[in-house]
């Protein structure tokens, strides 16, 4: 199979295809019917070939800031509990996140630190996961488990780190049934290797893959878009097609490219990140750190500084095993030139703006999202632009500040919406049929499927689910194949009703066992997708949504509507809303 991308959805679904605990049914299956495999372990048989557009020379400890890991660690321990071990020791424990505002008497003359804010909510993770209990506490406090065995300690599921950190993790322990190759941009699906536009009378060989390089990879039985946010793949599962491919109003082909139809959400965010160094203890006074390794034994926090129409958050990530943690200043900010998606117009009215806008706004031209992570040059106002942003915004400058006038590097980008529904107001859903290839399928995966804003902090953990969710299906689907193989049953797309009747058996007229495990064993591929769209639809949509509103909620505005933001987060947390948002998010949904 091929994935396409190498991001942290594509690498967790590489990594979840060689975990004998996604493919535990699979395995089961194998030792009942291979007599020759003795010793309980058998082969999963699944060749993963990943491919990614970066260059290879791409320095992925550079790309993106920092992302707090909850769900989405707790499902790298069900993967493979030494993985979820080697991203532990790249992160840092993440102990409190804690939400402040400028003081209601706010004054200039303010001269400690500790006036120069008011606490509105505070969340110590641990206590208020164990407070919560179920399946909460089940999934995010687990056994410690080291490499010799249970420790009988407890770890907490949240960490914070670097994505780039992330990354390194995923890919220096790739297994080695997974093949990866960067620099590979996908252009079109097809059914043989010389159908480049519209021929689909394949020969059933399976999917095929070109790549702006001219190279033709496959056959596949199964191709996952996990290209993010202007995925290739979602285009072809959209539209039967690779609309990318078409030629443009001035006869050129925008190969790879694919226009997105996001809304503009007038929300724009500008990261400033400064890599750590030994001494930075002393200057950011974390007086918890170990100078040796660069973990924080007292582990992380995540501070939000609410101001007028913005707010900031000041977070320490872990960058790796040996390395000081990274520092983040994120500000979070409406564009002047909006009213929530909708643009002011010179004549007072306002119109929708979706992401292939050109159109400017106060600040300037509209962010794109920035999906590539491309750094913001001095020019562009770095330092100096943000500090002057977080003035104007009058957002508690505590922390923020010093790291910004520190960070290493800038970005920016605008924050788009995404249809949780996939095309248009109709579902297109999450997978689609290549024709010309035996019934072969493509299916989405992380941003490709559900692109959601960042506000809940949720599209890494997201996409780690996603990955372990659709293995377990291909693990099924695969048992079903050796079931059916074994039985002699043949069982083709369809055949299976919604009442889970069997309408084509290759038995005749002879009665058929539909019980529920049957029914398990007779499953299409293509029901076995929809499953896991099903189970990942509805967390995603949800995140999405509150997501979304929150935006809006934490930028307020100027006045009142910060006032009214600053008592609803007090009121939040006094309530315990606040933890059964943040919360509701981080419990992995399987």
């Amino acid at each position: 199979m091929a994935i396409i991308g190498a991001g942290i959805a594509g690498l967790s679904l590489a990594h979840s295809l060689s975990s004998q605990n996604c493919a535990r049914t699979y395995l089961n299956a194998r030792r009942e019917s291979d007599d020759n495999n003795n010793d309980g372990k058998s082969e999963l048989e699944i060749v993963t070939k990943v491919f990614d557009s970066r260059p290879p020379t791409t320095d992925i400890l550079k790309a993106g800031a920092g992302i707090q890991l909850t769900g989405g660690m707790s499902v790298l321990r069900r993967i493979d509990p030494i993985l979820q071990r080697a991203v532990a020791d790249a992160s840092l424990p993440l102990r409190f996140v804690r939400s402040r505002s400028k003081p209601w008497s706010f004054s200039n003359s303010t001269t400690t630190a500790a006036s120069s804010y008011s606490t509105l909510l505070e969340l110590d993770l641990e206590k208020v996961i164990r407070d919560t209990g179920g399946d909460t506490l089940r999934e995010l406090i687990v056994p410690r488990e080291e490499e010799d065995g249970m420790t009988g300690d407890e770890e907490v599921m949240a960490y914070s780190i670097m994505r780039g950190a992330l990354q390194e993790v995923l890919l220096e322990n790739l297994p080695p049934s997974a093949d990866i190759t960067f620099g590979k941009t996908l252009t079109n699906i097809q059914s043989s290797p010389d159908n480049q536009e519209d021929d689909n009378n394949g020969n059933d060989e399976g999917i095929f893959c070109a790549f702006s390089d001219g190279s033709i990879e496959g056959p596949f039985d199964l191709v996952v878009g996990c290209d993010g946010i202007r995925s290739v793949v979602k285009d072809f599962v959209e539209n039967g097609k690779v609309s990318s491919l078409e030629t443009t109003a001035k006869g050129e082909k925008n190969m790879g490219k694919v226009e997105d139809s996001a809304l503009y959400s007038g929300i724009r965010i500008q990261y400033a990140i400064m890599d750590g160094e030994i001494n930075d203890d002393e200057k950011f006074g974390d007086n918890d750190d170990d100078n040796e390794t660069g973990r924080a034994t007292g582990g992380a926090e995540l501070r939000q500084y609410f101001g007028d129409g913005a707010y900031a958050l000041a977070g320490t990530y872990g960058a790796g095993v040996g390395r000081p943690p990274s520092r983040g200043a994120f500000l979070v900010y409406r564009d002047e030139g909006y009213i929530g998606p909708f643009r002011k117009g010179a004549d007072g009215g306002v119109s929708l703006s979706s992401s292939s806008s050109s159109s400017s706004s106060v600040e300037g031209v509209i962010p794109d999202e920035n999906t590539d992570w491309r750094q913001e040059t001095p020019s562009m106002g770095g330092s100096v632009g943000m500090r002057r942003k977080i003035a104007e915004c009058s957002v508690p400058d505590i922390e923020i500040g010093p790291i910004v006038d520190a960070a290493d590097r800038f970005f920016e980008l605008g924050v788009y919406f995404h249809n949780p529904l996939g095309g248009g107001f109709f579902p297109s859903g999450w997978s689609s049929e290549v024709p010309g290839t035996g019934g072969r399928r493509c299916v989405l995966s992380g941003d490709a499927a559900h692109a959601m804003p960042p506000f809940l902090g949720q599209g890494a953990n997201q996409a780690i689910q996603d990955s372990y969710c659709l293995a377990t299906k291909i693990f099924q689907h695969n048992t079903n194949c050796l079931v059916r193989v074994e039985s002699g049953l043949v069982v083709e797309e369809g055949d299976i009703d919604t009442k889970g009747n069997v309408e084509n058996d290759n038995r005749g007229d002879a009665e058929v066992d539909i019980t529920t495990d049957a029914k398990e064993k007779k499953k299409s591929l293509k029901k076995l997708l929809k499953e896991y769209e099903d189970v990942r639809w509805k967390p995603t949509a949800s995140i999405t949504a509150k997501s979304a509103f929150l935006g809006y909620l934490e930028t307020g505005g100027v006045g009142l509507p910060s006032q009214f933001r600053d008592v609803f987060f007090r009121i939040a947390g006094l309530l315990g809303i606040a933890k059964k948002v943040f919360l509701g998010a981080a419990t992995p949904k399987l």
